[in-house]
């Protein structure tokens, strides 16, 4: 499931650590930084089925699901999808 996955504003990594899992957002620059307030944001993360990971904890507009789709020829999602597709760079 782990990788980095990019999207229009963040690189997101999806990351393992002491059997804990967290999606680390990291905007792309400095423009994108000072737009979205601030640098890089860890949030953690559980698995909600095979292909699905939800976020541990809400915020206030609740819990974020977020999809594993497709299949890069090596076992490893081609896409992290919530709402729009981020494609794998790692």
């Amino acid at each position: 499931m782990c990788g980095t996955y990019r999207s229009t504003l963040y690189d997101i990594t999806l990351t393992s650590e002491h059997d804990r899992a967290f999606l680390i957002y990291c905007p792309r620059s400095e423009i994108d930084e000072s737009f979205l307030g601030g640098s890089a944001n860890r949030v953690e993360v559980v698995r909600l089925n095979d292909s699905s990971v939800i976020t541990a904890e809400p915020k206030s507009s609740g819990y974020q699901v977020l999809s594993l789709v497709g299949s890069d020829g090596h076992g490893r999602a081609r896409f992290l999808h919530n709402g729009a597709a981020a494609y794998r760079i790692a």
